[in-house]
């Protein structure tokens, strides 16, 4: 991606994880499910790159 695209670090940013856990005291299990952060942030970041890609080929 590198070759291809100008990336900054600045332009860098941590996602969230896509799933959350913890320990239920209750069950005694651990718990593990998908959080809503991450598709938003994803998406986003996605609508981002295409812009970007989009500039460039205009």
């Amino acid at each position: 991606i590198d070759d291809e695209l100008e990336i900054k670090h600045e332009n860098i940013v941590l996602l969230p994880s896509a799933f959350s856990e913890d320990i239920n005291s209750d069950l005694n299990i651990q718990q593990r499910w998908c959080n809503q952060t991450f598709p938003i942030t994803i998406n986003e970041l996605r609508l981002n790159i295409f812009d970007g890609l989009n500039e460039q080929i205009h």
